[in-house]
């Protein structure tokens, strides 16, 4: 395993230096190195726990571009998350500062639908494994920053393209496997924003935003279709972890969105709502 994350490594330095490099032997690398990592003899011994850390790190340095090779390589990162992730700790950390480079600056522009839904599985492991306030803050806050641009899209004819391929599913509002990693991801984020205090880091200068609850109410006001999935999954996968009075708040909004299409008043749709909801946790 060590052998190939150093084999990748120097195949992508002599890349970067324009030197011959054949694009099949280097995929070749990464394909056996994502075996290797995803069917390991055994448990991965602390002694080389560390040195896989480090070789991910060095790789990722090195990645410039988006394409299939990318693609493999953080799908090898999501594999070796996937078997050793609760293991890792603080190398967790390690890990992020790695690759956030790269999963951040292809997030919102690429046009491959595989490395798309590899970011998101990628987004989906950190936030279920790391812990700890500042880690878990940073984390936050940078899948805030573009889970509010996707959500914020609404329609699914322009999550990024390919996504917006208009087949029948699609015109009648049906999720894609690809849609539902993204808000299930989407709910989890907005979960612990909302229950967790995400400090912005004193060294970074940030633009002040509405807390994520407050964003949430707006966006639900507004009846954006992505973000109405993203709440669904996050009463289905959360509904005992948040209080009735934040649910109520997120309610009141939706029903102020009926008032306005439907001529109903406030005050009958929220006893409605809010009755429904009291229900609803049986239910799951």
């Amino acid at each position: 395993m060590l052998l190939y994350l150093e084999k990748v490594e120097g195949s992508l330095v002599g890349k970067n230096d324009n030197l011959y490099t054949p694009k099949e032997e280097l995929f070749r690398c990464i394909l056996t190195l994502h075996s290797l990592l995803e069917n390991p003899p055994g448990d991965f011994p602390d002694s080389i726990r560390q040195e896989i850390v480090n070789g991910i790190a060095k790789i990722f340095s090195l990645v410039r571009d988006e394409g299939k090779v990318s693609r493999k390589l953080i799908e090898c990162v999501n594999t070796y998350l996937l078997k050793d992730g609760p293991n890792l700790g603080s190398s967790l950390l390690e890990i992020h500062n790695s690759v956030q480079t790269f999963v951040f600056r292809c997030w919102m522009v690429t046009h491959d639908r595989a490395l798309k839904d590899a970011l998101v599985l990628y987004g989906r492991l950190q936030i279920s494994l790391t812990r700890g306030a500042d880690d878990e803050s940073i984390l936050i806050e940078q899948l805030l920053d573009v889970l509010y641009k996707e959500l914020d899209q609404s329609s699914i004819f322009s999550v990024g393209v390919p996504w917006s391929d208009a087949n029948k599913d699609d015109k009648f509002g049906t999720l894609s496997s690809s849609h539902c990693g993204l808000v299930e991801l989407a709910a989890a984020v907005l979960y612990r924003a909302c229950v967790t205090s995400t400090k912005a880091i004193s060294t970074e200068k940030r633009v002040k935003r509405d807390p994520a609850s407050v964003h949430l109410k707006e966006a639900l006001g507004e009846g954006k279709w992505l973000w109405n999935a993203a709440f669904c999954y996050l009463i289905q996968n959360y509904h005992s972890r948040i209080s009735k009075d934040l649910f109520t708040y997120w309610f009141e909004a939706i029903c102020l969105g009926f008032e306005r299409y439907l001529g109903f008043t406030v005050v009958d749709l929220s006893f409605y709502v809010i009755k429904l909801f009291v229900l609803l946790p049986p239910l799951f």
